[in-house]
């Protein structure tokens, strides 16, 4: 309870009336769930109370579980995850992986379902309140399997420090930080300036250790946070974060140009606020030509983000009124 006493109360008190809302009543009776709740309430507080910084070398990680035997659950979880384009199976999904969660504790499981709670709150609860409440379930999931890797545990059991526990994290535990810091920028986005402002170090410091050990995770994944940091920061729509963040959408989409993703975040949180609609086009556009088999292990959410892009498309001139001066792309 160590973050509890150095936080943003009223921020907590709306969390704490939320946990209230969560419609899947089959996932809350599990013990995991309960633990992902309560974690939830923790990591929305954003900030840890750091203490003095000491020099630790990176630990080796402990068993991530990949290698692990399936059981019957974790097989029925990947079987309906792979139908998630339905918006049942993907909540059957969701569920069966809390529920092999709790059979078999182990990190690869927790993060699986941080990143299917990332993709319930993106593209299947169109409510802002479940899809929050997704959001925060799968930052907490993710920070839940950075436990078990030692140096991260070690430094927050004698620190609470949470940026100096991050630096610790490599091998498959980069999956965890990148799946908390994906669920946890989704969640600070409809946050006022306070809030976000108090998440900037913590975030920063996950998006760095992304980026210096492996910037290509998750499709160039990120680069697309690292741009979004820029953006969003309270203070960020200067001419510098504005630029900082096209070199990273620019180097997300050189590296992987099939991730339709890319294209429409780019579009809507850059193009749009510079004011450059032949770049806001050309982004769409372009989202549109991806074709739905260049990556089949994440077509589902290719087709959605088509759809996104589509939907940019028709709502143009909401974010361009009057004739704009673009930036120079």
């Amino acid at each position: 309870m160590h973050f509890l006493s150095c936080q943003l109360e009223p921020f907590l008190a709306r969390a704490q009336t939320m946990k209230h809302k969560q419609n899947q009543q089959q996932f809350l009776r599990s013990g995991f769930a309960k633990s992902v709740l309560i974690g939830s309430l923790i990591s929305m507080s954003f900030m840890g109370c750091a203490s003095g910084v000491r020099q630790l070398a990176a630990t080796p990680h402990s068993d991530w579980g990949q290698e692990s035997e399936p059981d019957s659950l974790w097989i029925k979880a990947d079987s309906l995850w792979a139908f998630r384009e339905n918006a049942k199976q993907a909540n059957e999904a969701l569920i069966t992986y809390a529920s092999a969660i709790e059979q078999q504790p182990l990190p690869v499981l927790m993060t699986q379902y941080a990143r299917a709670c990332f993709y319930m709150g993106m593209y299947i609860d169109s409510d802002p309140v479940k899809a929050d409440m997704h959001f925060r379930n799968g930052a907490a999931s993710a920070r839940e399997a950075l436990n078990d890797h030692p140096g991260y545990a070690q430094v927050m059991a004698e620190t609470k420090d949470e940026n100096e526990a991050v630096e610790m994290v490599s091998g498959p535990f980069l999956e965890s930080v990148f799946w908390s810091a994906a669920n946890t920028g989704r969640a600070l986005m409809t946050r006022d300036p306070y809030v976000r402002k108090a998440a900037e170090s913590r975030f920063k410091a996950m998006v760095k250790q992304l980026l210096e050990n492996d910037e290509h995770l998750f499709y160039s994944g990120p680069h697309r946070l690292a741009a979004m940091v820029s953006l969003r920061t309270p203070g960020g729509n200067t001419q510098d974060n504005f630029q900082e963040a096209k070199k990273h959408f620019q180097l997300g989409l050189k590296q992987n140009p099939n991730f339709v993703g890319s294209y429409t975040l780019y579009a809507e949180y850059y193009a749009a606020p510079a004011g450059d609609k032949a770049l806001f086009v050309k982004l769409l556009e372009a989202a549109q030509q991806v074709s739905d088999d260049a990556l089949p292990e994440v077509a589902a959410e290719n087709r959605f983000e088509k759809k996104r892009a589509l939907a940019l498309l028709q709502k143009m001139e909401t974010f361009f009124p009057m004739k704009s001066t673009a930036v120079n792309e």
